[in-house]
């Protein structure tokens, strides 16, 4: 039980810290109208966790590293609460185009990642 929290705790601050250092990398650029920071760790989260749910043999995985490689550190460095405040900005500020843009590639080229990342991670296991 304390191992789970303890690696929730480990991960979750890692993936902080991870995202915080993108902030600090990318700072309040935009691309297109569309935060480059949020979006950035949102698709390298999706890539991620499809690449490592394909690589490792989550089924056989300990509940500590799940816990740590999934919820914690991937949790912590993708956020979506951060995605839905800038895309509720930018409908109040009425730029739809910008809004809906960074809803399409968001959530279509997240996906796309995931996918893709889970296909290379089968495809390099073995």
């Amino acid at each position: 039980m304390w191992y789970n929290m303890l690696s929730l705790v480990v991960g979750g601050s890692m993936g902080i810290l991870g995202r915080y250092g993108v902030v600090l990398w990318l700072g309040r650029q935009q691309w297109l109208g569309i935060p480059a920071s949020t979006f950035t760790v949102n698709m390298v989260g999706s890539l991620l966790i499809g690449f490592l749910w394909g690589y490792l043999d989550v089924p056989q995985m300990p509940d500590t590293l799940k816990n740590f490689l999934f919820v914690g550190f991937l949790g912590g460095f993708t956020t979506f609460s951060t995605f839905a405040l800038e895309m509720m900005q930018r409908f109040q500020a009425g730029d739809m185009k910008a809004a809906l843009l960074y809803l399409l590639l968001s959530n279509v080229l997240g996906i796309l990642l995931a996918f893709g990342g889970l296909w290379l991670g089968t495809r390099l296991h073995g």
